[in-house]
């Protein structure tokens, strides 16, 4: 027994012990040690991340009962992992409209509604910069049709201008033939009266 109370399941009442308290202690102790060999087994998968798994084997009374409590455990840590996962996976898909929908126990809880929160948050700014993306695309199309409406009256003038300046350079010729046929009309209206 001096094993036993230092935590070592594995010992076992010997011969020495007669009646039926020897075969009940010792089926006691097994079972015990069986029991807690699954937690075990399970805690050390949840540790490791591996979550989904169950007990393999159903102890009576306290047994059960720790038995139950360890799996209900892993449970609820599987499904917060789970819908975690599914949360983050669907962020990094793009999706900005898929909240975690189901409660979770605990601290986990207090995770989801932060991540909701965030999701919440995150899908605003995107909106916000969107609706900045159109307005600036509507200026700069407005912006290129003022810009073409300009290029357009500049155009226009130039070739009035061009017109102006054929219809000068015709007058200045007029002028300048009129000058030489006055001219002309001089010098012979001269010789004429000489």
């Amino acid at each position: 027994m001096a094993g036993l109370s230092e935590g070592r399941l594995e010992v076992r009442l010997t011969e020495r012990v007669r009646g039926e308290l020897r075969p009940r202690v010792n089926t006691t102790l097994e079972t015990l040690q069986a029991s807690l060999d699954e937690v075990g087994r399970l805690l050390a998968d949840l540790a490791k991340g591996r979550f989904g798994g169950s007990l393999q084997r159903r102890g009576q009374g306290a047994f059960g009962k720790l038995e139950e409590d360890v799996d209900q455990t892993s449970r609820s840590l599987s499904e917060a992992v789970r819908q975690i996962s599914s949360a983050v996976a669907e962020l990094a898909a793009g999706h900005l409209d898929t909240p975690m929908p189901h409660a979770l126990d605990g601290e986990f809880e207090s995770l989801r509604q932060h991540f909701n929160t965030a999701l919440q948050s995150l899908a605003g700014i995107v909106q916000q910069a969107q609706r900045s993306a159109l307005a600036v695309a509507g200026d700069s199309a407005r912006m290129s049709e003022g810009s073409d409406q300009l290029n357009s009256r500049s155009q226009t003038q130039a070739a009035s201008l061009e017109e102006t300046a054929a219809a000068m350079e015709e007058l200045a010729a007029s002028v300048r033939m009129a000058d030489e046929q006055a001219e002309q009309a001089t010098r012979d209206a001269g010789s004429v009266q000489a």
